[in-house]
């Protein structure tokens, strides 16, 4: 099984929507025996048990599996702090992966032509859709998981 090793845990390989570009990614396949010794290894050997209702059960592991994580890792997030982000869905993924294929095109457009007019009108389409492409993606991540999951004061 390959895994993408990822700052705080690791990720199988098929739940990566894209091809990641940044250096702290690192692919590593590890046999069955090799991850009983680092799971025997790991520092994180101490259970805590809570106590949910079904609903809330279902509510925690449907935000987990919005943000692709754990239900472990999603409410140890929790409990640090740290607002665990929902991921974009493959479709949205895949939409902004075309979009920057697109944008790449018209950049190489501009590149090929000779025409002064041709060039600046491939840049400019490059740039809208460049821009587009950016918000998007802000959008994306600053519009973080609003967890379902609240509170009835019997914690």
């Amino acid at each position: 099984m390959h895994f993408v090793a990822i700052p705080g845990g690791a990720l199988p390989l098929q739940a990566l929507p894209f091809e990641s570009t940044t250096a702290t990614a690192i692919i590593v396949t590890l046999t069955v025996t090799e991850r009983i010794i680092i799971m025997a290894n790991r520092q994180r050997n101490l259970g805590i048990n809570i106590r949910v209702t079904p609903a809330e059960k279902k509510k925690i592991e449907r935000n987990a599996k919005k943000c692709r994580l754990t239900v472990s890792e999603y409410l140890r997030q929790l409990a640090m702090n740290v607002e665990p982000k929902e991921l974009p869905s493959d479709e949205i993924i895949e939409s902004i992966m075309r979009l920057h294929k697109e944008v790449s095109l018209f950049e190489k457009y501009a590149q090929a032509s000779t025409n002064e007019s041709n060039i600046r009108f491939y840049k400019n389409i490059a740039d809208r859709l460049s821009r587009i492409q950016t918000e998007t993606l802000q959008l994306l991540t600053h519009s973080g998981s609003n967890s379902e999951v609240k509170s009835d004061g019997d914690d």
